[in-house]
């Protein structure tokens, strides 16, 4: 049995485009997604020790949303990867996978809790078991792998937390020159 603790520190992992794309398969709309106000419903009343967004490199609009998330102190990791016709990066589930496994190496969290549905993490909640961590995955429900699921000490439904903003189109996360509140950091879908 694991139970969690307030003395916990955990870290979270998102995994972006996973996540941007989950949320639009999801529910067929564009939206604006509050990444504090979910790191905020993840972590709850545990000791947040980081978070972390990893992403390919995005063009104009990318830089926009990493340089935001970078303000709110988020850890923002970018690949230069080509993107394949389909859309499917290559090397930041790779690198999402080493940063998480080497701050478990090195004690920085407790807990891991991985923000993505892709089936390829469950290797690295199993290892992360293996040494003693707690891995929890989440994920909108419709696009989380069911390996992934049973894989994790406990799985989070971002669909029943209050990070969506429905849009007709993209929006600058913040206004010119202002730099954003924490928890007023949107990501485009």
């Amino acid at each position: 049995m694991i139970k969690n603790q307030e003395t916990d520190r955990v870290m979270v992992f998102i995994d972006h485009r996973n996540v941007a794309n989950s949320q639009y398969d999801t529910t067929g709309m564009s939206a604006e997604l509050d990444y504090w106000a979910m790191v905020q419903a993840l972590v709850g009343n545990r000791h947040f020790a980081g978070a972390y967004v990893f992403d390919g490199a995005g063009g104009e609009r990318g830089a926009r949303l990493h340089d935001a998330l970078r303000r709110c102190g988020f850890r923002v990791l970018i690949r230069d990867v080509i993107e394949h016709e389909d859309g499917i990066q290559k090397e930041v589930d790779v690198d999402m996978a080493c940063e998480i496994l080497s701050h478990a190496i090195k004690d920085h969290y407790d807990t891991a809790i991985i923000v993505s549905g892709d089936r390829d993490f469950r290797p690295v909640v199993e290892r992360l078991h293996s040494e003693g961590k707690k891995a929890e995955v989440a994920g909108f429900d419709k696009c989380m792998s069911s390996a992934l699921r049973r894989s994790g000490d406990c799985c989070h439904s971002l669909d029943v937390i209050p990070m969506v903003r429905f849009t007709s189109e993209y929006r600058d996360p913040e206004p010119k020159g202002a730099a954003p509140e924490m928890g007023k950091v949107m990501g485009d879908a």
